[in-house]
């Protein structure tokens, strides 16, 4: 109990497992030159199944469950992302076809959904989604990223109000329009630029 309160309980695990769900982001998504698309994600996929496996296993111990309650969430969110990468990224794209692609990610939401919801705890399942907007949000802004997004806010509703957790909804909805306020603006902005140029361009 005295570990559970001094660390398991505290935000140092969740911030720890945020900045490993980040590593993951960065890592799959930049184009290192001695590993291609493949060994990027197989490190991916292997980082996020050993947190999901490492936090299953250590739950079952009392004194440890919410430590392994954050590992789970990032696992999942982990795996989300990169099997987002294998097409919405071009560091990292494997499946060229999107109806697949997206079929990929509804498997993984909802393999993640259906665990999360084993446990019953709304804070697991808000940290696996979070975790999973955010590392939507810090990759590149395009048609793909914004279907990955819908699709968990999407499933996260319907969780939430399967279960009556309505400050989970309202994180869901938060969570939605901060990453499309954040990621599209700057499309738009670009737009725009680009609009006032050519029309520069044109009186001149």
């Amino acid at each position: 109990e005295g570990l559970e309160s001094g660390i398991g309980a505290s935000w140092r695990i969740k911030i720890g497992v945020f900045l490993v769900v980040i590593g993951i982001a960065l890592f799959v998504g930049y184009s290192l030159t001695k590993l291609g698309p493949i060994g990027r994600l197989a490190i991916g996929f292997a980082v996020s199944v050993g947190m999901l496996g490492i936090g299953t296993v250590v739950q079952r111990k009392v004194g440890f469950r919410t430590f392994a309650y954050g590992l789970i969430a990032g696992g999942w969110a982990g795996l989300y992302f990169v099997t987002y990468a294998m097409h919405g990224l071009d560091a990292s794209r494997i499946v060229e076809n999107p109806t697949l692609a997206f079929l990929l990610l509804l498997t993984v939401a909802t393999g993640m959904i259906a665990h999360s919801l084993c446990y019953r705890i709304e804070i697991m399942t808000g940290l696996a989604y979070f975790f999973g907007f955010f590392a939507i949000a810090i990759s590149p802004a395009t048609l793909f990223s914004a279907v990955a997004s819908v699709v968990l806010a999407s499933t996260l509703l319907v969780v939430a109000f399967r279960y009556a957790w309505d400050r989970l909804a309202v994180f869901g909805i938060v969570c939605t329009y901060v990453v499309f306020a954040i990621r599209y603006s700057e499309v738009l902005f670009c737009n725009w630029i680009w609009l006032d140029f050519t029309t520069v361009h044109l009186i001149i």
